[in-house]
């Protein structure tokens, strides 16, 4: 005996799926249900707990220990600094290396912001992202300058012109014998 079947009982597979309160996790697909005060999570808590780990989370209250992020993005800020510096010294040696000499620790003094500032941390990492361009463009100004100059095609700013003829101004005032 064949079980009998009205055909608006057997839906139409063309027809939405009707909306839930269970939405599912971005990067794992399993069920997200609201939390009890109606928060929707775009991720289930092991995805959550994962991405906090693999991004460094916060200082530990318990051990003190600080975040794995805190000392790459120093780094990071330190040679942005100290590349900055470099092609400063192209203009002028002596900024460039007051620049670079101080890179490092104005590249370790900005995590104390970054780490009470989310907002802040999140500018930092934008400014290293786009410094890697930077790089680049102070690596190839350190070559293309000196040849535009060699060839007098801009004025030579990295070598200080001679001064005028006369006498030199810590020389004002002093006897020869």
């Amino acid at each position: 005996m064949t079980p009998e079947y009205d055909e608006a009982m057997i839906p139409d597979v063309a027809d939405p799926i009707p909306d839930s309160d269970v939405h599912t996790c971005i990067d794992c697909g399993t069920p997200v249900p609201p939390t009890k005060s109606g928060r929707q999570f775009e991720r289930c808590i092991d995805c959550r707990r994962a991405a906090r780990a693999s991004t460094g989370g916060s200082v530990s209250k318990s051990s003190g220990t600080r975040s794995n992020w805190e000392g790459p993005l120093a780094s990071q800020l330190t040679e942005l600094i100290q590349g900055l510096g470099a092609g400063i010294s192209l203009i002028d040696k002596y900024d460039g290396m007051v620049i670079m000499q101080g890179g490092e620790r104005l590249g370790h003094s900005l995590i104390g912001p970054a780490r009470t500032n989310r907002k802040v941390r999140t500018a930092l990492e934008n400014m290293v992202q786009g410094g890697a361009w930077a790089a680049v463009v102070m690596a190839s100004a350190a070559i293309i300058v000196p040849i535009l100059a060699h060839h007098k095609l801009i004025p030579n700013v990295a070598t200080p012109k001679p001064p005028a003829p006369g006498p030199s101004p810590d020389m004002v005032g002093h006897v020869s014998v």
